[in-house]
């Protein structure tokens, strides 16, 4: 499961109906879209409280006032094997740890990211048929953006998009393990659309409708109530 946060803005100068229903005034409104994550990913050579094996890949996801997850495959690697190389280790497991417990932060221009709390691996127990908590993995990690960052951009229809992306140095501790030599990634996309007028939007099948409504004033419209829809597709 992953959950990711997204940080939406309607301009909306006017859609609108009036007590009297004489008119509607509209116009086509701004959809802007904010998205920043970043990740961190590590192989431990070594034991892993409540997991068996004897190397674990982690992976930890972090989304600023979102749910930040992390994956953890524990492996039984022979002298000599990796899990670089494919089938030379026997994977044992793999499991979504529950990241309810930390908080995550991130600047927006991507020179760092932090995240900080507890991560729970709760495991199901076939005779209670309840979860149990299998392992509680303290979290302080520190990710420090290097090197520049890189941008692409374009265009569909009528919006316009970017995604950016800058590698990271890695600091602090997952339960008793050293991160020091973990890669991590921060990440930005960001998207502006301008949505046709909804008498223009026929395909119903292809799109989906933002139903509004607003009490007060709306600028630039009469009246102190106000309802509406935006199409987006």
């Amino acid at each position: 499961m992953r959950k990711i946060l997204y940080r939406t803005t309607l301009g909306l100068s006017a859609v609108a109906l009036a007590e009297s229903g004489a008119g509607v005034a509209q116009a086509s409104p701004v959809v802007e879209e904010e998205y920043y994550g970043f990740s961190v990913k590590m192989a431990h050579e070594g034991s892993l409280d409540g997991l068996e094996g004897n190397v674990h890949a982690i992976l930890i996801s972090g989304y600023p006032d979102g749910y930040s997850p992390a994956y953890i495959e524990s492996y039984n690697c022979e002298p000599g094997e990796s899990i670089d190389q494919e089938g030379a280790c026997d994977l044992l497991s793999a499991h979504e740890v529950s990241g309810e417990n930390t908080v995550a932060n991130i600047d927006p221009e991507l020179a760092s990211a932090s995240i900080s709390g507890t991560f729970i691996n709760y495991i199901y127990n076939d005779e209670s048929g309840e979860f149990e908590v299998g392992g509680e993995y303290p979290v302080d990690l520190v990710v420090t953006g290097v090197g520049e960052v890189i941008t692409d951009s374009w265009r569909h229809h009528s919006s316009t998009n970017s995604y950016s992306t800058r590698e990271g140095t890695v600091s602090g501790t997952f339960g008793s393990i050293d991160f020091s030599s973990a890669t991590a990634v921060l990440e930005r996309s960001e998207g502006r659309a301008i949505v046709p007028p909804v008498e223009h939007l026929q395909n119903h099948d292809q799109m989906m409708k933002l139903f509004w409504t607003e009490i007060g004033e709306l600028e630039g419209v009469a009246e102190n109530a106000h309802t509406g829809h935006v199409g987006l597709w």
